[in-house]
């Protein structure tokens, strides 16, 4: 802290005083000096004001032999320089360079000196770093240039002069001219040994040398008149047009401003600012960020009012590397699909390729698994090779964004909506937290989330960090979970604690945001869970409730997944998960079971209404099948035109329109014929398959039915090699066999989903290295395909699979696993939906915490993975090639 308070000193002194002014030479330590020719140097130095000492404990020290930074060098230089020229730099100078100094942190005593050297080219802007905080010491060659090139603006320096010493071939080239200059005036010379020792750090002793004969050199009356010097290049500030040059120096500032300085190819150069909301940066007509911008690109630059509007980055010298945010849509080992705009585009992942998830260090089959629950949005960082080399994966906005507070730290926070948990990281700035329209201290939320039920909603900046906290519900002793009700009182539990009331003969009630009665309240309370609040009157007597249902407003929307201990809907494109427990299911006021919904709900589109009891769980589902156009032909009955289907277990009947069209295998017929063809189908245990088009009246205007026998010689299966709209080519056994399509229109699905004969052709020309189509050819009487069920499948699903070997990743929402041999190479095994789980585990793993499903099993690689270890699997597969039992080991 004293040596900062002297320069300081020193610099406030200097700025105020323009002549000489005298001093006692009265250094308590002007003994111990390098040499003893250097006292008188430190001492006219103290009296021309040009270097000041330190006091300590009522003494002043020298400190000859202390060394001397690269800031406190070019105050000096200033304060030589507007002695001789007898003018200080101008206001509108330091303003201009100002903001470049403030992004470097150079000391504000340095300002006005620091934008004398910039402005002159005594210095370069590369040079600033340098100067960051003032603390860096200075060189012998690095203050021997600036002060050569100080002495350059009124001398002429010699570009092709050469230096003597014996350690000339340790100076830069750049230097050279500048130290001969200084060399020549004999300001500034070697050591008795004639080395300069250009690396060594200058000490104040040698500074007070250079800086005292600099300044009489210039101030000499009787010194030689100065001779036309080299003028330098100085930048220029127009106040609009367009350069273009190369890159000296790119700086973006710390609010996210850039400061450019280009040369141009006839020696000029120009200093400009940009704003980061307004300037626009290209490279290859793909926009790229302003760091981007890098020192020796040769650029183009418009600009206005001397603020940069557009910079396009003709030649990167460093290479730019590309990064681009989608939507994530489908992740493997080798490649990453994302939404672009209305399409979906995929990218192969580098061998290198690093992840993080909000902002921690993750892996690829981490995100595979956490895809499984959430939705995200990845920042790709692209290579030369243009591959996915680092993904950056952020939760979307698509997640649910309102829940119950369950866990909160200075960096993340956790809410749940149903039964599950979403974590969100903070945002590094301040985030806000709002309750009834009023700011609530962060610290408070923190302190005490755990003893009260917090309902809340987040907002999100575009990187996917809470910014905002919003506060829905807050337990008090007239906010909580209603515990009991009947007609005269209530409990109500909040924080831990229990407080009753006397209900108003009068009271009013609304359940969910509508008017109701006490009694529907007092029958649903006990198997359905309220959130309530009560107002009171003067005498603590409850005068109304306002009761809200547990995940009320999240409990009707579209079926996403359902498995045989949980739901997943979709509420306004939003994804919650609840557990059930033995739900009641009705699809258009018919029962089926829950297995018959897990097998059909990925062929229809059901909007469901959900019913939970105390817990949160579902008992009842409720749906709709808003795709029941499409299934299993039951009959037509042509007295009453109308067809009836099977879907999903359930069955339909529509009207059949006066101008209906049918067609069955391609060919147009009627429909007393279907009716006929389904009985005749029926008899030898086929079945017919229609898909119907529907008016705006609900009549069918257009019937496509389908006979399949999936059990007869009427199939072939095999790998797909190529198609067109006349043919298709499949290679079955290690043979490629060609077969025609039959006349008409070719029933086509890939993947689960309707499709056409064009779809399957572009997924062919867009297969991944490692992934291939396999098809199950339908063929009519003519031997004619009339149907194509198409999969694509990564070419490891083959025959010899290894039943035993290192787990790589585990995908519960598709029923896969994925587990690599000893060389490495990678297996997909298809899971059946009943298999066993067991654990054989070491001391370092407690197998109570890994549930025997699939996402226990993927919690268990998961520790494996953090933990250094390997897990271990050995698979029992079925005939039908579906594992019924993993045993794992992480040994």
């Amino acid at each position: 802290m004293k040596r900062f308070l002297a320069v300081t000193l020193a610099a406030m002194f200097t700025f105020g005083n323009m002549g000489v002014t005298a001093f006692a030479a009265d250094f308590a330590d002007i003994n111990k000096v390098p040499w003893s020719g250097a006292a008188q140097f430190i001492n006219q130095a103290q009296s021309l004001g040009l270097m000041n000492g330190y006091t300590e404990n009522g003494k002043k020290y020298a400190k000859p032999k202390n060394n001397v930074t690269l800031c406190e060098s070019v105050q000096m230089i200033y304060s030589i320089m507007k002695v001789y020229t007898k003018q200080d730099v101008s206001s509108d100078t330091v303003t201009k360079w100002t903001t470049v100094m403030s992004a470097y942190n150079i000391p504000t005593w340095a300002y006005s000196a620091t934008a004398y050297v910039l402005e002159n080219k005594i210095i370069e802007n590369s040079d600033l770093p340098k100067l960051k905080n003032g603390t860096q010491n200075a060189t012998r060659e690095e203050v021997g240039l600036m002060f050569g090139k100080a002495l350059a603006t009124i001398y002429t320096a010699n570009n092709s002069a050469t230096l003597s010493y014996k350690d000339s071939s340790k100076i830069s080239s750049a230097a050279v001219p500048y130290l001969a200059l200084l060399n020549s005036k004999n300001l500034m010379v070697g050591d008795p040994n004639n080395k300069f020792n250009p690396s060594a750090k200058i000490n104040r002793s040698e500074m007070a040398v250079l800086s005292v004969k600099t300044y009489n050199f210039l101030n000499d009356s009787k010194s030689q008149t100065p001779t036309t010097p080299t003028t330098p290049t100085t930048p220029i500030s127009p106040t609009s047009g367009t350069v273009s040059g190369t890159v000296v120096n790119s700086m973006v500032l710390t609010n996210g401003d850039i400061f450019l300085s280009v040369a141009t190819d006839n020696g000029s150069g120009v200093n400009l600012f940009g704003k980061k909301s307004s300037v626009k940066v290209t490279f290859e007509n793909e926009t790229v960020a302003l760091k981007d911008i890098g020192n020796g690109d040769t650029v183009t630059v418009t600009f206005a009012n001397t603020d940069i509007s557009t910079v396009v980055i003709n030649k990167s010298k460093a290479g730019i590397i590309s990064t681009k945010v989608f939507p994530l849509k489908k992740l493997t080992s080798s490649k990453i699909t994302v939404k672009d705009g209305s399409n979906e585009t995929s990218f192969r992942l580098s061998d290198s390729v690093s992840v993080t998830i909000g902002g921690s260090k993750s892996s690829v089959s981490k995100l595979i698994s956490e895809m499984e629950d959430y939705d995200y949005t990845v920042t790709l960082t692209f290579d030369k090779l243009n591959e996915v080399s680092k993904i950056e994966a952020m939760t979307s906005k698509n997640n649910p964004l309102a829940g119950k507070l369950t866990f909160m730290s200075n960096s993340r926070l956790k809410i749940e909506v149903g039964s599950k948990d979403y974590e969100y990281p903070l945002s590094d700035a301040d985030v806000t937290v709002k309750y009834d329209g009023k700011t609530v201290r962060f610290s408070t939320l923190l302190d005490e989330y755990k003893s009260n039920n917090y309902n809340v909603t987040l907002k999100l900046d575009n990187k996917g960090y809470v910014t905002t906290i919003t506060i829905d519900f807050m337990e008090d002793e007239t906010h909580g979970t209603l515990s009991f009700i009947n007609s005269r009182r209530l409990d109500l539990k909040a924080a831990g604690k229990t407080y009753s009331y006397y209900l108003d003969p009068d009271v009013d009630v609304e359940i969910d945001g509508k008017s109701s009665k006490l009694s529907t309240l007092t029958e649903k309370y006990d198997s359905a869970p309220y959130s309530v609040a009560l107002t009171l009157d003067r005498y603590d007597s409850v005068t109304k409730i306002s009761a809200t249902s547990k995940n009320s407003g999240l409990s009707k929307g579209t079926l996403k997944e359902i498995t045989s201990s949980t739901i997943k809907i979709t509420v306004d494109g939003k994804s919650y998960q609840y557990d059930l427990k033995d739900p009641s299911i009705k699809i258009d006021n018919k029962s089926v079971s829950l297995s018959s919904l897990r097998s059909s709900y990925k062929d229809y589109t059901y909007t469901v209404e959900l019913t939970f009891n105390s817990k949160g769980e579902v008992t009842d589902i409720v749906g709709k099948n808003t795709g029941a156009t499409k299934g299993t032909l039951r009959y037509v009955e042509t007295k009453r035109d109308q067809i009836a289907i099977t879907a999903g277990d359930v069955n339909y009947t529509y009207d059949l329109d006066s101008d209906v069209k049918i067609t069955l295998n391609g060919s147009t017929t009627t429909a007393s014929k279907l009716d006929s063809e389904n009985e005749t189908a029926k008899n030898y245990k086929e079945k017919i398959t229609v898909t119907l088009t529907l008016n705006s009246k609900d009549k069918v205007t257009k019937v496509v039915a389908t006979s399949e026998d999936e059990s007869s010689s009427d199939t072939k299966k095999g790998t797909l090699s190529s198609l067109d709209d006349w043919y298709i080519k499949v290679k079955i056994d290690s043979k490629t066999k060609e077969y025609n399509f039959t006349s008409g229109a070719i029933t086509v699905t890939l993947d689960g989903s309707s499709s056409s004969v064009s779809k399957l052709i572009s997924a062919l020309d867009k297969l991944d290295r490692d992934e291939s189509i396999t098809v199950t050819l339908y063929f009519n009487s003519k031997d004619e395909v009339t149907k194509v069920v198409a999969k694509i499948v990564n070419d490891d699903d083959t025959e010899d699979k290894p039943e035993k070997g290192e787990l790589y990743s585990v995908s519960s929402s598709d029923d896969k696993i994925k587990i690599k041999d000893k060389s490495g190479k990678k297996y997909t095994w298809n899971v059946d939906s009943d298999v066993t789980i067991s654990y054989n585990l070491g001391r370092r793993y407690d197998e109570d915490n890994y549930k025997k499903s699939l996402k226990g099993l993927n919690s268990l690689l998961n520790d494996c993975e953090d933990k250094g270890d390997t897990c271990y699997v050995t698979l029992k597969v079925n005939s039908k090639d579906k594992v019924t039992k993993i045993t794992a080991e992480n040994q």
